[in-house]
């Protein structure tokens, strides 16, 4: 049996590479981006029988070869065309591709029946996610505190699975200040979750990150950075958004992950391009106000940002 998984959400495509290979104890892995890789030495594997289990998996990640615009010498794609034809029934043959696949390519469409894409989760699916695996681990959350997990969140399998042992292992209703000492968040983290609060238009959340900031005793200077980084970025993305550019070309263009570009169209969607330049305009003033007078109320400054946004 082959599978061609593809798309951009990586959490997703491991776990169906586990469900797949679930019966599989002899696994290897290829790396497609590894200056010695060859399709055929992966095609020869597939050739050989496994020694200590019934069914071998090989499992190439990385390989560009389904990918628009990169070339595949003819001798590797015969090679997988003809094996794909008569393939080894002990072997599980998987290519993982983080990306989105061109349909039109010959080792492409040899994969139609066997291929599947797997896409980041919105919003909604994300809260999905998180509430069915709460409730199948038998974790009862209060509905505030649900929202600010998902909050902190911010989209990623990869933290919530990280974090959710700590939550089986809490006796109780998780509220938010569980929530709040249970989940993980490095400074620029908390950062990050102030700005969103603040696109979202959530003051209250708004202003109970702040606090917390000011309490860590993080320097203004150092939230100012942040803030003028992220800002940036998504007059960036608001700006290719009015070209037309899709998710793929702005990670392209850019040069940030499918996560990074899905959160900055989503919050670019609540916005003009107006707005998140007059941002970075008041930032770039306070800076200026910073650096000329040293003795500034800052958190007085920062929130008085916040609720010029909200």
């Amino acid at each position: 049996m082959y599978y061609l998984l593809y798309g951009e959400n990586e959490y997703t495509i491991n776990q169906k590479i586990k469900e797949l290979a679930f019966n599989g104890v002899n696994i290897d892995y290829f790396d497609g981006s590894s200056k010695d890789f060859k399709l055929t030495k992966v095609i020869g594997n597939c050739n050989t029988i496994a020694l200590f289990s019934s069914q071998k998996v090989i499992v190439v990640s990385n390989y560009l070869g389904f990918k628009r615009g990169k070339k595949v010498l003819k001798k590797d794609q015969d090679a997988l065309l003809n094996y794909l034809k008569n393939d080894n029934d002990d072997v599980l043959l998987i290519f993982k591709c983080l990306y989105k696949v061109d349909g039109v390519k010959a080792i492409t469409k040899a994969f139609n029946k066997h291929k599947m894409e797997f896409k980041n989760l919105d919003e909604h699916g994300f809260q999905l996610f998180v509430k069915n695996s709460l409730k199948s681990n038998d974790i009862k959350i209060s509905d505030k505190a649900f929202k600010d997990l998902c909050f902190r969140l911010n989209g990623d399998q990869y933290k919530f699975i990280s974090e959710l042992n700590k939550f089986i292992n809490f006796n109780g209703l998780i509220d938010e200040d569980v929530v709040k000492t249970l989940v993980d968040a490095n400074l620029n983290d908390n950062v990050n979750l102030l700005i969103y609060a603040i696109l979202s238009k959530e003051k209250e959340k708004a202003m109970k990150l702040l606090d917390e900031l000011f309490v860590l005793e993080t320097s203004f200077i150092y939230i100012l950075i942040i803030f003028a980084s992220n800002y940036r970025r998504l007059f960036d993305v608001s700006y290719l958004l009015s070209k037309n550019y899709q998710q793929k070309d702005i990670m392209n263009f850019l040069n940030i992950t499918p996560g990074a570009a899905y959160n900055s169209i989503k919050n670019c969607r609540k916005h003009s391009i107006d707005y998140f330049s007059k941002c970075l305009y008041d930032l770039a003033l306070l800076d200026q106000k910073y650096k000329s007078n040293a003795n500034i109320n800052e958190k007085l400054e920062l929130e008085l940002f916040i609720l010029k946004r909200i």
